[in-house]
């Protein structure tokens, strides 16, 4: 379970929250270059072998739900009650912590319920059924198109990793092989943010074009396969996401 190089530092970026919601970490939350530290510094002491195969999970039976720590709550189902734990939720958040988990080295590992939306304090609460028949269907698909650009995109499941930038709000980053680049872009905050991202590093040069593939968004996921604009005379990629939203694009070599 890999939480040292993914769900610690996911959580505390896009949420703030340790992963049992005992407590709110500030200082952590929002804050792009820690997260992408935590990261890079973490994955650097894994084999490569296990890095790819390391179970990636934004949930699991020992801890609160994912959607559960958009809400920023510090509780327990003891202290706050069930109910609580669905309160006060940000989807926004949700999908961008999706598109990571797909996106970042390891195998991206769902704990049953939270592809639908289902939400839980900490052990046993967690544990509550599938939500049959009130599944959030908009989130299903959103896991549905990602596991199929993993599958379209190979250097998403085995190519090397390469940090881009982070800051106050955001985060870059860049899969890649022999034959392919991927480029996950994250914006938390609720504003808008234009970002200028060294392109370069990947062996892209100027004037390269860039596929969209997928956006997420305050209203839900978009598959766009638009063009991004050509990297500029420095081989930089200018890109603006509106506030809470993701977005992931690719190019071949």
């Amino acid at each position: 379970m890999n939480y040292d190089a993914f769900m610690d530092p996911v959580s505390y970026f896009l949420t703030g929250m340790e992963k049992h919601s005992d407590r709110c970490c500030e200082e952590l939350y929002q804050n792009g270059e820690q997260c992408l530290r935590s990261l890079t510094e973490t994955m650097a002491h894994l084999p490569e072998n296990a890095l790819l195969c390391a179970m990636n999970q934004l949930s699991n039976h020992d801890h609160s739900r994912f959607l559960t720590r958009t809400n920023r709550t510090v509780g327990r189902v003891a202290t706050l009650g069930s109910a609580r734990a669905g309160e006060g939720i940000d989807k926004a958040i949700f999908r961008e912590a999706v598109l990571m988990l797909y996106t970042l080295p390891g195998a991206p590992t769902i704990y049953y319920g939270d592809e639908a939306g289902q939400v839980g304090w900490t052990d046993p609460d967690n544990r509550r059924t599938y939500p049959w028949g009130h599944e959030d269907l908009e989130l299903i698909d959103l896991h549905r198109a990602l596991a199929h650009l993993r599958q379209a995109l190979p250097c998403l499941k085995d190519g090397s990793y390469l940090p881009l930038a982070g800051g106050e709000g955001y985060v870059a980053y860049a899969r890649f092989n022999a034959s392919a680049c991927a480029v996950a872009i994250v914006n938390c905050l609720e504003r808008p943010l234009s970002l200028r991202l060294p392109l370069w590093r990947l062996g892209l040069s100027a004037g390269t074009v860039l596929t969209e593939r997928i956006r997420t968004t305050v209203e839900g996921c978009i598959r766009t396969d638009m063009q991004t604009d050509a990297l500029d005379a420095q081989g930089c990629l200018r890109v603006t996401l509106p506030g809470r939203s993701s977005l992931l694009c690719s190019c071949a070599y």
